[in-house]
Formats: C-alpha cells, sequence, structure tokens
C-alpha cells in the first residue's frame, strides 16, 4: 500500500508530539493522550476542529504504527531541518500549551527500596494480622469466641478509662456535679 501525498505532507511526529525516533509504544501513549483530549464527543462547542484533529491523529497513529507504512513516510519526506523541540523546563516556562513530559525519574537507590518495603509491610500488617486472628478463631466454639469477645470489650474499655479522655471525663464531672446539686438540702429562702 502506498501512502497519498495528503498524508505525505502532514508532519505526523508533530501532529502526536512525538520524536521521529519514538517507538510503537510511546506513539501509542501519545495517540491516547492526545485523543482523550481532542476527541468530538468531549469538544461539543469545537466539533469540526476537534472531528479534524481525530482524523489526523487516526492517520498519524495507523501510518507510525505500522513498520512498513512509518517506512515509506520517512522515506518519501523531503528532508526537511525540523528545529529542535523544546526541552520539558522551556515549555514549562514559555507557557506551552501542549502536556509537559516530566523529566526521567532517577534510579531507585537501595535504601529509599529498603524504606518503601519497610512501609509496605507496616501498611500490610493490621490486615495480616486479622487474617490470623480469623483463622485462630475459626477453631473456636462459640461459648469461646463470646468469651473472648467479652474480654475485647472490657480491655478496651479499661484503656479508654486509662487514656482519660477530655471529652469522657467532662462527662462524668458535669454528671458528678448535677447529681450534688440534687443532693443539696432545700433552703426556705429559694425552694420549698
Amino acid at each position: 500500500m502506498r501512502l497519498g501525498r495528503d498524508v505525505l505532507e502532514l508532519d505526523l511526529y508533530t501532529i502526536l508530539g512525538v520524536a521521529p525516533d519514538a517507538g510503537v509504544d510511546a506513539i501509542r501513549r501519545a495517540y491516547q493522550r492526545r485523543a482523550l483530549r481532542s476527541h468530538p464527543d468531549l469538544n461539543r462547542g469545537n466539533l469540526g476542529d476537534a472531528e479534524r484533529e481525530m482524523i489526523d491523529l487516526n492517520v498519524a497513529a495507523w501510518v507510525l504504527t505500522d513498520p512498513e507504512l512509518r517506512r515509506q513516510y520517512d522515506h518519501s519526506r523531503p528532508n526537511r531541518r525540523t528545529a529542535r523541540p523544546r526541552a520539558w523546563y522551556e515549555r514549562v516556562c514559555y507557557g506551552d500549551t501542549d502536556w509537559v513530559v516530566p523529566p526521567k525519574r532517577r534510579p531507585v537507590r537501595a535504601r529509599t527500596a529498603e524504606l518503601a518495603a519497610l512501609l509496605r509491610n507496616i501498611r500490610l500488617w493490621p490486615s495480616r494480622a486479622m487474617l490470623n486472628i480469623d483463622e485462630w478463631t475459626e477453631g473456636l466454639s462459640m461459648r469461646q469466641r463470646t468469651g473472648l469477645t467479652a474480654v475485647c470489650v472490657v480491655t478496651a474499655l479499661l484503656l479508654i478509662s486509662y487514656a482519660k479522655p477530655r471529652s469522657l471525663t467532662r462527662l462524668f464531672e458535669r454528671g458528678a456535679a448535677d447529681t450534688a446539686i440534687a443532693a443539696e438540702p432545700l433552703t426556705e429562702n429559694g425552694r420549698d
């Protein structure tokens, strides 16, 4: 299959925003990203431009993902010296409206990997503990489960009372003050 003149006149790499040496995966990701931004269903106010842009995106992705068509496209294009694409920080500084490619990540250090593993284990610890408790309690009878639940509730109440939360102590202080007022003897001046 030969590419038409209208396709050869387009700069497919610029349409997708990829470098001429980009791989197929990078081209697919760029196509998906651009298609989400300019799909006609998402741009009802500017339907004509969105449809035209989607046609260009589809043609660009179709040609550049097929190895034979890409080879034809690369060999048939006139040798144009294109300007160097701006780096990601230049795009941010000068307000490029296109998606900005973040800088490449540095390799993960061993300490960072160890820390990530430690945090993952800490995060998974409660669920693992609950699974172990669930497996252990499956072998208990109903009476043993009820007793274990009662022990847990009493322990929780003791821990709460030992911590003396402010709201709980205020509740008991108000209750004591109310009972002290109610226990006062009635005098002849005020109440009968």
